[in-house]
């Protein structure tokens, strides 16, 4: 039927969403623990991560000389209203430099940060 033929497809689409997020999520992972210093801009759109420099970490910054790794997050190339999280090792992160990592993203701020209460305070 052509209802079940749709779910099947929604099903699929999903699926892959959520393995490329995980993929993506894998990825930063191993760049915030490569790096030594990171600095959030864009309300949350972008993170830049600084590796620990060969001097070692006592010399860690996010000069630009140092390699670093970009996560930003842009327009979706495939949905409208969605974003998608691309990666670069450039000095800008874009559509054009940038490998997309994850896309059907709800929102752009996803670096941003939050201020939560300590644990049973009021």
């Amino acid at each position: 039927s052509v209802s079940g033929s749709q779910a099947e497809l929604n099903l699929n689409y999903r699926f892959q969403a959520q393995q490329s997020a995980r993929l993506a999520l894998n990825q930063l992972r191993l760049d915030a623990h490569a790096g030594c210093a990171a600095n959030v801009g864009n309300g949350g759109a972008l993170v830049t991560i600084a590796y620990v420099p060969d001097d070692g970490v006592t010399a860690c910054g996010l000069q630009s000389s140092y390699t670093r790794v970009l996560w930003c997050a842009l327009t979706s190339p495939t949905s409208t209203g969605q974003y998608a999280l691309y990666r670069t090792e450039t000095s800008t992160c874009n559509v054009t430099n940038g490998k997309l990592e994850a896309d059907n993203l709800n929102t752009s701020a996803v670096f941003a940060l939050t201020a939560s209460s300590p644990s049973g305070s009021s």
